[in-house]
């Protein structure tokens, strides 16, 4: 059976105060998280996804969007009860003049140590599979790229502040 999932492409501005929320249905393999719940869920990874990124690309900073491919538990209603993100992210560097871009599975904690997993070099497949459940593989072999994510990235790229010149 094919499930729909609500996925969420959402991004807050990096050091500015707001967010910018994108809600598109999807078909596939994830899991069919209700809407409200992605939001709130894109929500709190988007930031989290941004750090890592940032962080493993300085100097650039990195602005990504998500989109939600299920969650832990299963059948979760609110954020609160959430442990575990699983979203297929967007990220593209900002504010430099080569661009870098990567798009991926990842894997976010959210039951306290807010940590991002993502595959690394070396064996995707087996990476993969043990970041995600099983019923969620398909969805993180399948990819998670669609032109909505990538238009939700460039609006996002577009509404940043300009930077001054120095």
């Amino acid at each position: 059976m094919t499930k729909i999932s609500a996925a969420v492409l959402c991004a807050a501005a990096v050091g500015i105060a707001g967010a910018g929320w994108f809600v598109v249905a999807h078909r596939g393999a994830a899991d069919a998280v209700p809407a409200s719940l992605a939001e709130d869920v894109a929500g709190r990874v988007v930031p989290l996804v941004e750090a890592e990124m940032t962080a493993r690309r300085q100097p650039a900073t990195m602005v990504c969007v998500v989109r939600v491919l299920g969650v832990d538990p299963r059948g979760a209603t609110a954020l609160a009860d959430v442990r575990q993100a699983y979203v297929w992210s967007l990220c593209a560097s900002a504010g430099t003049e080569a661009r870098s871009e990567s798009s991926m599975p990842m894997a976010v904690d959210l039951s306290g140590s807010a940590g991002v997993r993502m595959p690394e070099y070396g064996d995707y497949t087996a990476q993969v599979e043990s970041l995600f459940p099983k019923r969620l593989q398909d969805a993180a072999f399948d990819g998670g790229y669609s032109d909505a994510l990538e238009q939700a990235l460039q609006n996002r790229l577009r509404s940043l502040p300009k930077a001054s010149p120095r």
